[in-house]
């Protein structure tokens, strides 16, 4: 989503993508909560595993912020540095991954001067990934998106 405009500190267009009408269900319920605007999220603040897949005997870490992003970074936290939010499904989330390995986190650490932020969640098409921008966007004030 590189290249998107902003006005006010919001992208173009912001507002203009209606919530699903009704909650999405997930397969994950002790994972996943509804959102009523990006669709569904990590339950919100919590520190727990899981497998992937479910079967596997490795029991991978994951926090989540306030947001219910897979981060334990608040996207409203201070930080000096330039600022760069990517979102996007499953590969951004980093499923099946440790934190450390996922592609946001591996971009930090070659460009240590930027803070790239992760607004990745599995499962998500265009349409969440908007309506996450839209309502979380504004308070990570990223440069790039």
């Amino acid at each position: 989503m590189s290249g998107t405009r902003r006005q006010r500190g919001r992208p173009q267009g912001a507002g203009l993508y209606r919530p699903p009408d009704t909650p999405i269900t997930t397969a994950r319920p002790d994972l996943y909560t509804a959102d009523p605007h990006a669709g569904y999220t990590l339950w919100p603040s919590k520190v727990t595993t899981y497998r992937y897949p479910q079967t596997s005997d490795v029991a991978i870490p994951l926090v989540s912020n306030a947001d219910g992003f897979r981060t334990s970074r608040e996207f409203d936290e201070r930080d000096d540095r330039l600022r760069v939010l990517i979102v996007g499904d499953s590969f951004v989330f980093g499923q099946g991954v440790w934190a450390e390995e996922r592609v946001t986190k591996q971009l930090e650490a070659l460009q240590p001067q930027w803070r790239v932020d992760n607004m990745g969640m599995t499962g998500w098409g265009i349409d969440l990934m908007i309506r996450a921008i839209e309502r979380h966007g504004p308070k990570a004030d990223p440069v790039a998106c």
